[in-house]
């Protein structure tokens, strides 16, 4: 049994070690915008990608290492990493689960684009992704991009609706109409005096409002319905980290046994041999 134990566990070390080869390969993709057309900026940080890549290959290198040789206490510290990292992976979940609205993330974006979508959020949700270092990744890549020019191209499929909506055009409550295709001018009655009806109210030929609140707001409810349409996906990791875990733990304790039951062996053929 410990020699299936091992095998098993060995063959999801060297699948997951590619897993982690390509984790690395994608946050360098995501980093240069290559290859990701289809979402030019993407709601997973590239260095968080970049470091779970980095993670999950040095952790099965260990668990490839560990079948080739015996060593006590790489086994050790390789069983009590793949431990912490399921426990850190389930906490995570159940952090933005408790931390994010409980209605869908699309109805949140519907309840709050004529309002201060901010104030549906638990105030921990702005600081963890749209805190000032990442809403500045998020926005330097809007910028990069062209995505206001992106989603004013109706034809064009890599058209974001949830961005159109809240960061190229100023909010419904502004009552502002087009003056251009780009452009927004005041309405013949003057909307709310907030900080974002008045950014679009008082700066001329203004296109986009990246750092207005709404803004921030839609790429929120947009991580919530990226978050529920890969749910099933962050589900089989944990699941299959914490079943990692727990072969790692039977295999080694099974080893440990052995060990331990052989050098009783040991002890008492001496003590027959010299009584």
């Amino acid at each position: 049994m410990l020699n299936f134990y091992r095998i098993l566990l060995t063959f999801f070390n060297i699948i997951f070690f590619f897993f982690g080869i390509s984790y690395i390969l994608t946050s360098k993709d995501m980093k240069d915008n290559r290859g990701l057309k289809e979402r030019p900026c993407p709601h997973d940080n590239p260095e968080s990608y970049l470091w779970m890549g980095i993670s999950v290959v040095v952790i099965n290198l260990m668990g490839i290492f560990i079948a080739c040789i015996n060593s006590r206490l790489m086994e050790f510290i390789y069983k009590w990493l793949l431990a912490v990292a399921a426990a850190a992976f389930f906490l995570f979940i159940v952090f933005i689960v408790m931390i994010m609205p409980k209605k869908p993330g699309l109805a949140v974006f519907n309840d709050g684009v004529n309002g201060y979508m901010m104030q549906q959020y638990n105030p921990i949700v702005p600081l963890v992704l749209t805190n000032d270092r990442e809403w500045n990744q998020i926005k330097g890549c809007y910028e990069r991009n062209s995505l206001c020019d992106i989603t004013r191209d109706q034809s064009n499929a890599e058209k974001d609706w949830i961005v159109d909506a809240c960061c190229c055009i100023p909010p419904v409550r502004c009552n502002m109409s087009q003056a251009s295709k780009a452009t927004w001018k005041p309405g013949p009655t003057p909307g709310p005096d907030d900080p974002d009806c008045r950014v679009w109210m008082t700066t001329k030929g203004m296109t986009a409002c990246y750092d207005c609140e709404q803004c921030k707001a839609s790429y929120i409810a947009s991580y919530k319905i990226y978050w529920e349409e890969n749910q099933g996906n962050q589900i089989t990791r944990l699941v299959t980290v914490a079943f990692m875990a727990a072969l790692a733990w039977v295999a080694f304790y099974d080893t440990s046994e052995k060990a331990g039951d052989g050098q009783n062996h040991v002890r008492l053929a001496k003590s027959y041999l010299n009584p």
